[in-house]
């Protein structure tokens, strides 16, 4: 898989499974077809997987990954749901699991999973980033703005930047959102 011999390394994958079928073998199959950018295959392994495995959070939250992706947010809650039914300190899916409750406007529920999230991976650029977002849409200028400035945030991304930005636009802080905007070009 890492010489990028995807052929090779799906009949590899699929005589394992021959042999004794396995969580991680599946997972590794999707992943190829996911490198190959072919996720309705991957898919198909995957939801294969769940029928040998239903319980397997790591399936779980992959397959609900996979839907975030492809925009089904519907099917994506229930397998990351199902996912934090058998393993409820699942970092991935809670942090998935929250934007998609963050979507849909309900920033409270979404800052409670969070919480439990920020437990588990309290370094996680991402996780910080979304929590910002929820006190904004919150509309909790002053806890998103020191949110922002949290030392893993700072380090996320370009994307991170946009959003301080439109935080202190929000804000009223015109001479701030200048510099932060500034900053990037």
């Amino acid at each position: 898989m890492h010489l990028k011999q995807f052929e090779r390394a799906l009949e590899s994958f699929e005589q394992a499974n021959s042999i004794s079928r396995h969580d991680s073998t599946f997972l590794h199959m999707g992943k190829v077809y996911r490198l190959q950018d072919n996720p309705a295959e991957a898919l198909t392994v995957y939801e294969e997987a769940l029928e040998f495995s239903p319980e397997s959070p790591e399936l779980l939250t992959t397959v609900g990954l996979l839907h975030l992706q492809q925009g089904e947010n519907q099917k994506a809650f229930e397998c990351l749901g199902n996912a934090l039914t058998h393993d409820p300190r699942n970092p991935k899916a809670i942090l998935a699991a929250g934007s998609i409750i963050q979507d849909n406007q309900d920033m409270d529920v979404a800052l409670v999973k969070y919480r439990v999230s920020a437990v588990q991976t309290p370094n996680s650029a991402q996780l910080w980033n979304n929590i910002g977002m929820c006190f904004l849409g919150k509309v909790s200028l002053k806890q998103s703005l020191n949110i922002s400035t949290h030392p893993q945030v700072q380090q996320f991304s370009l994307d991170r930047h946009y959003e301080q930005c439109s935080v202190y636009a929000a804000a009223g802080g015109v001479n701030r959102t200048f510099k932060c905007q500034s900053s990037v070009e």
